[in-house]
């Protein structure tokens, strides 16, 4: 009876499925894991009712983006958000959660977008956002990863009923038999092999429990910053003049001007800012003067042209007369019948203008608040600079400083504690990503030899299940027949020998080769089934090697 034709296996089917897992990997895996999608566990009600607290979004980056589209974007307050797009004023998006009657606060550029909504998946987010969502995927992977070794293939079943049937008809195939009781590959492994298979197994359920925060939280963080940075200027001027009121000839910073002997004083106002992180800034500014008066009124008066400012310095120079200031207030006093001295003071305050912009620790600023003025009180034929001693000095007055800050973010590894040590995200998952790469080439493996194990002669498959309690021995032993018990598996003869406490002897020089356990009067034996001989051609004889089976012998010639 000839055995039917086997099937050709189909080994294009594994490329092609390599393949597509692969593309589909690359477009919906998480990005920390090479792929380029964006897995977020929403919270909150402000996009109920489409999405619920504990739900999985699946986000993917895209070169645009439009009004109406939910994406989720880095907010500098709270991390992610998820929400809708609707409005974009400036190159900046308006964002709104559904179930909000208000805008987002912060408004996110392009390059604050994440990704845009592509599969939204109820509940599942629950799985990995809890502990006990954690440890149940985590025993499914278990339960999974032991398939690989412990679970027989839809081939093996169907192989088994094929067997089976050809045993009842008496065919050909009867010459194999199911191997030795083996409901699953476990059986075929044996205890060292199945003690290995568990290693593997414990193994790679221990990376992923010391992984699980790893994949579960973002590589790094951001934090925000504030940036701090100082605005300094330095006032000084100088008025030539007659006569001996002043050495050389030359009034400077800090003495009074008199209208007679010094009438004209040079001004500057020298700029400079200073931060410990890199600062980037230039514009532009002037000097004005502003004549007032204790009762309100104020007059503004032009006392130099615009001078260029950049980060590194600049100075704004300007000219005042006060022959002319003083001429001008004559006017107004007279207009206002006014007299000079009177109970009204008057002062001359001269005033920075500035206008800078740029970059601080890269995060833009525009600095126009610096504007320290200097301030004189004039008198009849005097200007005096005013310093409000004891809680001034003439140092402080003519040396004014600024402090502000640019709050901005800075990137770090997030870090996490594994059993007392100190590590961050990213060696962690390569590290977890190696244990189970090498974990699973070494299960292929191993569920490899097993199915090879399965497919091969029953005396293969019991000495690899109980190698460790049979004994070989030489020769071929004499039964007494009438002294004999022919048992129905091998399973049945280690549980017998195990009873007694003795060992299993093999004689594989025996026709054929059998398993048996001898007693004071009785011997228990097993008879695997060996390989059929098949029929020989013509001027050959088959001659059976019980361990590997058939060969030819030419015998061309013999009489």
């Amino acid at each position: 009876m000839n055995s039917p034709s086997r099937r050709r296996p189909r080994w294009w089917l594994w490329p092609l499925v390599v393949v597509v897992a692969v593309l589909a990997w690359v477009n919906v895996g998480p990005t920390s894991l090479g792929g380029n999608s964006v897995y977020l566990v929403t919270s909150g009600i402000s996009m109920e009712p489409r999405f619920h607290s504990g739900d999985l979004a699946v986000l993917q980056p895209a070169t645009t983006y439009s009004v109406g589209e939910i994406v989720g974007y880095r907010s500098p307050h709270i991390g992610v958000v998820l929400h809708r797009i609707i409005g974009e004023v400036d190159g900046r998006f308006i964002m709104k959660g559904d179930h909000n009657d208000f805008v987002d606060t912060y408004h996110p550029s392009p390059s604050d977008i994440v990704g845009r909504l592509v599969l939204h998946v109820p509940s599942v987010g629950k799985l990995v956002s809890t502990r006990t969502g954690r440890d149940a995927g985590l025993a499914l992977v278990g339960l999974s990863m032991v398939g690989v070794v412990g679970v027989p293939t839809v081939s093996d079943r169907r192989r088994r009923r094929e067997r089976r049937r050809r045993e009842s008809s008496g065919g050909s195939g009867a010459a194999w038999r199911t191997p030795v009781g083996a409901q699953t590959s476990w059986g075929v492994l044996g205890v060292p092999g199945q003690v290995t298979a568990a290693l593997f197994i414990i193994v790679a359920l221990l990376a992923l429990l010391v992984g699980a925060d790893a994949f579960t939280h973002a590589p790094t963080s951001r934090l925000t910053t504030s940036t701090p940075y100082q605005q300094r200027g330095v006032w000084s001027y100088t008025a030539p003049a007659s006569g001996t009121v002043y050495p050389g000839q030359l009034a400077t910073t800090g003495d009074p001007l008199y209208e007679a002997v010094a009438p004209v004083a040079h001004v500057a106002f020298t700029y400079s800012l200073s931060a410990t992180v890199p600062a980037a800034v230039s514009g532009t500014g002037y000097l004005t003067a502003v004549v007032g008066a204790s009762d309100g009124w104020s007059h503004t008066i032009s006392v130099g042209g615009p001078s260029t400012l950049t980060s590194s310095g600049g100075v704004l120079r300007g000219v005042v007369n006060l022959l002319s200031v003083n001429q001008y207030l004559a006017g107004i006093v007279a207009q206002t019948r006014q007299t000079l001295g009177s109970a009204l003071t008057y002062t001359l305050t001269l005033v920075p203008h500035l206008d800078l912009r740029g970059t601080v620790a890269l995060a833009p600023v525009t600095l126009g608040s610096f504007a320290p003025p200097l301030v004189f009180d004039l008198y009849p034929n005097e200007a005096q600079l005013v310093v409000n001693a004891p809680t001034s000095s003439e140092y402080l007055v003519t040396h004014p400083s600024s402090s502000g800050s640019v709050a901005g973010f800075t990137t770090h590894a997030t870090p996490l504690v594994i059993l007392g040590h100190h590590t961050t995200v990213t060696p962690l998952r390569r590290l977890v990503l190696w244990i189970l790469g090498v974990d699973l080439v070494l299960l292929l493996a191993l569920g490899a030899a097993v199915r090879r194990a399965r497919r091969g002669p029953e005396i293969s498959q019991i000495l690899s299940r109980y190698g460790d309690v049979v004994l070989s021995v030489k020769g071929s032993p004499a039964f007494d027949e009438e002294g004999v018990t022919d048992l129905a598996s091998m399973e049945d003869l280690v549980r017998l020998a195990e009873l007694q406490g003795r060992l299993v002897l093999f004689a594989p020089e025996a026709d054929p080769p059998v398993f048996f356990v001898r007693d004071l009067a009785m011997s228990y034996r097993y008879e695997p089934r060996t390989v059929p001989v098949p029929a020989a051609p013509s001027g050959h004889v088959a001659v059976v090697n019980p361990q590997s089976g058939p060969s030819p012998v030419s015998t061309e010639g013999a009489p």
